[in-house]
């Protein structure tokens, strides 16, 4: 069925759950891909780290040839713009909506129009072969016939950024009628909680937890178009968010999209509420797999700084070399200059400057017991990708952040500078540096809770096929995301790690 409309309210409240929009398997017949130019092109990257870039404009006067494919699979396309037999069409994807600028005609011409429009999507005239490159959004019902939900993960960076903020109030419901109000620092604990991958069993009850928590079922007879989750817990716990209505911390997480839930088969992830297909599959495992660099330091590593507690550090001048932080500096003694950024507003727990490397280093450390859980990642991959844009600083940007706090102790009662190490006047330095072309700008999260063996092993078994625990395939989709936000911002990623 064809709707045309014109200066008229939206028809989609009328007729969602009456009719099916057409995808992009469909819509991609509207055109002919031998004789089309590509001209403008929209995608959403689909991705569930919410510091990384979320969408992207191509524009050219083709972009077939011209536009690099890499990774193009975990690209969702939402507009394009072809021109095809001198005819200049745009089709949106999310509304199935097609647009083709002509004069002004009758509507029998309009009518017949639509027609051959149908014809084409009926017949499968023409293709979209560039197109097929891309990630497709696939209907929710068809992919649970095929694939279970075998997990969820809250992204609580989000949650935290809001109670930092203070755009949010939390307040929890206790039996006995009275309310808790939590302050930042006590509902960090439930945070905590949060912060893993809860898996699901065969019948969607959460394992560990299957009286309190699962994911909803459809009604009988009903298809599935969205994905929601059920938690008592999370129902007792109200956000307060200025809006006129009060909200369970469930709803709010609902509403605002902030949990992905993965399958049983890695190439789908549900996210952002719809369901997506990522056509690169896992054949990208090997490159993941190379940004890992095993350090044998870190297996002896203990804490994070030497001790949690500020005081601790007391007297001290350096970092112990049993903590995450210490053994960063050691791997970098031949750096020129080494910064430690920790604390307060910061691009990186350490930066580091090597002119003869021409090489600029964000460093980011996290000490946690060893895992392959992808909730142990979230807090410094979601760190390291806040900061992507702060390493294409200028000279000024870096003089003023030395001005103002890198000429500081860490801690007050502390010895430890802030300045690890100097080689030369650092405004000459830079100029030198950023003069470079060959400069190559690293982001590194040196995390002693990774194993480069364990890693190796989870992430070749999902390649292969085997069918893996839910926290392994979210610890591919969150290493996919990284790995693919720092391409996109010029930045190499590499994980220091366990042998």
């Amino acid at each position: 069925m064809a709707v045309l409309r014109l200066r008229c309210e939206d028809t989609h409240d009328h007729l969602e759950g009456v009719h099916t929009l057409l995808g992009l398997d469909q819509l991609k017949h509207v055109f002919d891909e031998d004789s089309s130019e590509f001209q403008k092109l929209n995608v959403r990257n689909m991705t569930i780290a919410e510091r990384a870039l979320r969408a992207r404009s191509y524009e050219a006067l083709n972009l077939k040839g011209l536009l690099s494919l890499h990774a193009a699979g975990r690209s969702i396309p939402s507009y394009v713009r072809i021109r095809d037999s001198g005819v200049t069409k745009s089709i949106t994807l999310n509304s199935g909506r097609v647009t083709e600028s002509t004069n002004r005609e009758s509507i029998e011409n309009i009518a017949s129009w639509a027609l051959t429009v149908i014809d084409h999507i009926k017949k499968g005239k023409g293709g979209g072969g560039f197109l097929d490159n891309f990630a497709k959004i696939v209907d929710l019902d068809d992919t649970l016939k095929i694939t279970k939900p075998r997990s969820i993960l809250i992204e609580t960076s989000t949650l935290k950024d809001k109670l930092e903020e203070n755009s949010i109030k939390i307040r929890m419901q206790l039996r006995n009628g009275r309310e808790l109000r939590f302050t930042n620092r006590n509902f960090s604990r439930i945070l905590e909680i949060l912060d893993t991958v809860y898996e699901f069993d065969d019948d969607r009850k959460v394992v560990g937890h299957e009286d309190s928590a699962w994911l909803k079922s459809p009604a009988v007879g009903k298809q599935q178009k969205t994905l929601t989750f059920h938690s008592r817990t999370l129902q007792r716990i109200f956000v307060d968010d200025g809006g006129p209505k009060q909200k369970t911390l469930q709803s709010y997480i609902i509403q605002n999209g902030l949990f992905s839930i993965c399958f049983d088969d890695p190439k789908y992830m549900y996210f952002a509420g719809k369901c997506f297909f990522d056509s690169s599959g896992t054949t990208e495992i090997d490159n993941l797999l190379k940004i890992l660099a095993p350090i044998q330091e870190l297996t002896a590593a203990t804490c994070e700084k030497g001790s949690e507690v500020e005081g601790a550090l007391s007297g001290h001048t350096s970092f112990p070399g049993n903590s995450v932080f210490g053994i960063v500096e050691i791997l970098h003694a031949d750096d020129d200059f080494i910064f430690c950024d920790d604390l307060g507003i910061e691009w990186a727990d350490h930066i580091t400057l090597n002119l003869k490397a021409g090489t600029i280093n964000f460093i980011h450390s996290k000490h946690k017991k060893p895992t392959t859980s992808a909730s142990a990642l979230q807090d410094v991959i979601g760190q390291a990708m806040k900061n992507l844009g702060n390493m294409h600083f200028d000279i000024e940007s870096f003089k003023q952040k030395h001005t103002s706090k890198l000429r500081n102790k860490i801690y007050p009662k502390s010895k430890i500078e802030r300045v690890r190490k100097k080689t030369g006047q650092l405004p000459s330095f830079l100029e030198k540096l950023l003069g470079n072309y060959g400069l190559q700008r690293n982001v590194i999260l040196a995390c002693s809770f990774i194993s480069q063996k364990g890693t190796i092993d989870a992430l070749n078994k999902l390649k292969k096929g085997v069918k893996s625990p839910g926290h392994v395939v979210q610890l591919y989709w969150i290493l996919s995301s990284f790995v693919h936000a720092c391409r996109d911002a010029g930045v190499v990623p590499k994980i220091y790690c366990r042998p």
